[in-house]
């Protein structure tokens, strides 16, 4: 899974997109370059061996789609040179038995049958003649590793005007590690202080929504709520369902650029964000009412019944445990005396019964009422919803 998990982020990258919103790319360039990744990647492949490859691929010339800005972008995307005007004209030289055929022909690599035979100076100090020869020089070139581990950083910490240094050493310093591997790279950056203890961030769709619906043990098996098998499906092409990333500027292996490495967070795309977690998961009771559950939850067994360690909570008890559920905190005292006060004056409240949801012990606590542990938790995630930290990765220093 870490293997499939490498491969999504960097196929999200500019240097391993496949572009599928371009005219000359489909669906089965990204069904292959995401297979490239993971079969390298599954080998132990070398980042050197795995970009060497990549170079070469119909997906990648796809992306291109001439020899000149081939070139080109083999000099942005994987050294990140990016005035190379001269460079990229001879490297097209170089590349000039190479050419993409047309729509008609499916967009194919084919060969003129005139090759270069004509050495050509590239990047002040390296001679090429074939395309193989450029693929030699982008794979080898000490600009390529840290190159590689800025381009995954970006998507790790956020780049901010106060820590421009300090990122570019932290940078420096993986680099100068000598990975030889992307799980090298990718390890140090997970398990390093600074994404540990200091890391403050926008947190992805794909970072909120999976951790909750572990948290609520959703299973896609039992077609809770809005959800159900089709949730890959649902989140990557174009449907009405509220689900889907594209219209949180936020598609999946779809940009020439690959992914910005910073969440969009326009109106448009944090009110689809927002809405997709607020309504069609936190807010949805199928994820949880006793009446539609087709197996164990959060709150349920699998009988329908509620968790008896959950029924034997005080009040404050089971809002600390929905607060963590969702938000890995429990709620503060001011939270849950506004929160119980919305609990006894709820009447109306979407997906709600008439009445309040609480009641009075013989000892005078303010209780849960029977059977409704359900409302009391879509209140509270509802709450939830609308807090900035549920939607942020918090420092923990």
């Amino acid at each position: 899974m870490f293997v499939h998990w490498m491969a999504y982020v960097l196929i999200n990258t500019i240097m391993f997109s496949p572009a599928e919103e371009m005219e000359s790319t489909d669906f089965t360039d990204v069904q292959n370059m995401y297979r490239f990744l993971v079969t390298r990647l599954e080998e132990g492949a070398s980042i050197r061996q795995i970009i060497r490859s990549n170079l070469s691929t119909l997906a990648r010339w796809r992306v291109s789609r001439s020899p000149e800005n081939h070139a080109l972008e083999a000099y942005e995307l994987y050294l990140g040179l990016f005035e190379t005007e001269e460079d990229s004209y001879r490297g097209g030289i170089a590349c000039k038995d190479l050419y993409l055929t047309n729509e008609d022909d499916g967009y194919l690599i084919r060969r003129t049958d005139f090759p270069n035979t004509t050495p050509q100076l590239i990047l002040s100090n390296q001679y090429i003649t074939t395309c193989d020869d450029l693929y030699e020089v982008i794979a080898g070139h000490p600009l390529l590793i840290p190159r590689v581990v800025e381009v995954i950083f970006n998507y790790f910490v956020e780049l901010r005007e106060d820590n421009l240094e300090y990122r570019q050493g932290m940078i420096n310093a993986i680099a100068m590690s000598n990975p030889e591997t992307f799980d090298d790279i990718f390890t140090a950056i997970l398990f390093s202080r600074e994404y540990l203890l200091n890391i403050e961030r926008p947190r992805t769709i794909e970072e909120n929504l999976l951790p909750v619906l572990e948290a609520m043990k959703w299973d896609p098996r039992n077609g809770s709520g809005d959800i159900d098998r089709s949730i890959f499906r649902d989140m990557t092409e174009l449907s009405n369902r509220r689900l889907y990333m594209h219209g949180m500027g936020w598609a999946t292996m779809e940009y020439k650029i690959g992914r910005l490495p910073d969440v969009p967070l326009d109106g448009l795309s944090f009110a689809n964000y927002h809405k997709s977690m607020r309504e069609v998961v936190l807010m949805d009771k199928d994820f949880y009412d006793a009446s539609n559950n087709e197996g164990d939850n959060f709150l349920y067994d699998e009988n329908g019944d509620i968790k008896p360690f959950i029924e034997n909570m005080s009040l404050n008890d089971f809002i600390d445990y929905v607060f963590l559920t969702a938000l890995q905190r429990k709620a503060s005292d001011s939270e849950k005396i506004d929160l119980i006060d919305v609990y006894q004056t709820s009447a109306g409240y979407p997906g709600a019964s008439s009445g309040d949801q609480t009641t009075t012990d013989d000892d005078g606590n303010t209780i849960i009422r029977d059977g409704r542990h359900d409302e009391v938790a879509q209140i509270t995630f509802d709450y939830i919803t609308r807090l900035p930290e549920f939607y942020y990765f918090r420092s923990v220093n």
